[in-house]
């Protein structure tokens, strides 16, 4: 079995928004005034380290700018609910990320990469 790439933000199904206040009592801030109605919305959560969550709001803004964007909250510091169908659109632009920023240990003579020996295998 191999361990995910530190930092990747894991995809969870889509899931409704959480009720404003998050739940944590009539003191909390942001917690809804008596009788006000709970609004739902489906999306997806995305969970990861704070830099990578961060690249994600940064690529959001970007499409904002287009009228595109994809963020519906943030959540907490590592936890997003994006709409659905903007996953693979993610999935793209964080493995072009990860290939950018995340460290990997130069290869020794006749050793081949995990990535290299997984697209093989896929192949054949």
């Amino acid at each position: 079995a191999h361990g995910r790439a530190p930092g990747r933000l894991r995809l969870r199904g889509p899931r409704p928004l959480p009720p404003a206040g998050g739940g944590r009592g009539p003191r909390a801030r942001g917690a809804r005034p008596p009788g006000a109605m709970v609004q739902a919305q489906r999306g997806v959560l995305l969970q990861g380290d704070p830099p990578v969550k961060q690249y994600v709001l940064y690529l959001d803004e970007k499409r904002k700018a287009r009228g595109q964007g994809f963020v519906i909250e943030d959540l907490d510091a590592s936890t997003l609910l994006i709409q659905p169908g903007n996953e693979k659109f993610l999935e793209e632009k964080l493995e072009e990320f990860y290939e950018e920023n995340y460290f990997q240990r130069p290869l020794r003579e006749g050793e081949v990469s995990r990535g290299a020996a997984a697209k093989r295998k896929r192949r054949d």
